[in-house]
């Protein structure tokens, strides 16, 4: 409840006040009612706290256990953000304003097709900390759990991912017409939320084994390489859409890396690595191949009346959603989808699905 107020007081005080200050002072308007809105929440927090928490730093032997534990940690958080960062700050130096507004709708679109898998992150870390103490911190006991989340993701993403790629182009026509330009970018940008997905739930499993600073210089490898690609892809005239695809690359690698890292890092033999790192990025290509073949091959309403483009889109997006699951059903076997849907509690849905008959009734506990 205190963070939520945390959140909840920073958004209603924090937006509405640099929005305001903003026609006054511009960029700074809009950072100072940023900063008094967190400030205040601080306070709130702070105050929700104060029973269960220091409020004033006290050195003890613990302090250094919690900073040789956290930093790391910290690091990769950092990381990550500036990883999800380089490309407007490339665009920005390089192309201009304009074209960070343009390309801003793509973050748009990624964070919105994040809400998913950081949701299911926030409830995995600590279920995956409870079992590896349950089990004298052996990673083996985080392995299953673990694979079968990051497989479902990697399964779930690229549907929805797809499904915002054939949307995309309708909806900022509608919604934001003055940003058309950015509508490719927002399209490829779109299956980042795939690679973003599993680096992401990768972290959180070398976070759990304690091989937090393994995540060190896989976030300085990854700002590097994200950066090095942006600039090459506007060296080369590619503008913003190249950068989107640069961008992409990048998540995508950092996906298959922290993968990689995760699995050592559970005890999976190196020899099975390949093979399991591939089955669960395999559904990344194949989504974006059928989103965009059901784009480009589904016939145009002739003249493009509004009515029939929404009926095309209806039915682009039935087709790839078909096509799309019967061939990434494959590599969903052995999942043990059912298991899982028991074990977390997802709102709406698993309740839905309980109804249904579809889920166990009796939440699973322990290992």
């Amino acid at each position: 409840g205190s963070v939520s107020r945390w959140f909840m007081v920073q958004s209603i005080l924090g937006a509405p006040l640099g929005l305001a200050l903003a026609p006054f002072w511009g960029m700074w308007g809009l950072l100072i009612g940023w900063f008094v809105g967190c400030f205040i929440s601080l306070i709130t927090v702070a105050k929700d706290s104060r029973d269960v928490a220091l409020h004033w730093p006290r050195f003890s032997v613990d302090s250094l256990h919690l900073l040789r534990m956290g930093f790391p940690m910290f690091v990769h958080s950092i990381g990550g953000l500036a990883m999800r960062s380089v490309d407007r700050i490339v665009i920005l130096r390089f192309l201009g304003t304009e074209s960070l507004g343009h390309y801003s709708v793509s973050v748009m679109g990624l964070t919105l097709l994040m809400y998913l898998p950081d949701s299911i992150s926030y409830v995995l870390y600590p279920r995956m900390l409870r079992r590896y103490s349950q089990e004298s911190h052996d990673p083996a006991a985080i392995r299953d759990l673990a694979l079968r989340v990051i497989q479902v993701m990697a399964v779930v993403v690229p549907l929805l991912s797809g499904i915002g790629y054939l949307w995309a182009r309708e909806l900022v026509s509608i919604a934001l017409p003055r940003f058309l330009p950015g509508v490719t970018a927002v399209r490829i940008l779109c299956f980042g939320a795939v690679g973003l997905a599993v680096a992401n739930l990768s972290a959180l499993v070398l976070m759990t084994v304690g091989r937090r600073l393994w995540l060190v210089p896989a976030a300085a490898f990854s700002i590097v390489l994200g950066i090095s690609l942006d600039v090459l892809a506007l060296q080369l005239g590619h503008g913003i859409t190249g950068v989107a695809v640069a961008t992409l690359f990048t998540f995508a690698t950092t996906g298959a890396m922290l993968l990689t890292l995760a699995l050592l890092g559970t005890g999976v033999p190196a020899i099975r690595i390949p093979w399991l790192v591939t089955r669960m990025l395999i559904p990344l290509p194949l989504g974006i191949g059928l989103a965009w073949l059901c784009d480009r091959y589904m016939p145009w309403p002739t003249p493009p009346d509004t009515l029939l483009r929404v009926v095309r889109l209806v039915l682009g997006t039935v087709v790839f959603s078909s096509v799309y699951l019967t061939i990434a059903s494959w590599f969903a076997r052995g999942i043990g989808l059912q298991s899982l849907l028991t074990e977390f509690e997802i709102p709406v849905l698993s309740p839905l699905l309980r109804r249904l008959g579809w889920v166990s009734t009796t939440p699973r506990t322990g290992a």
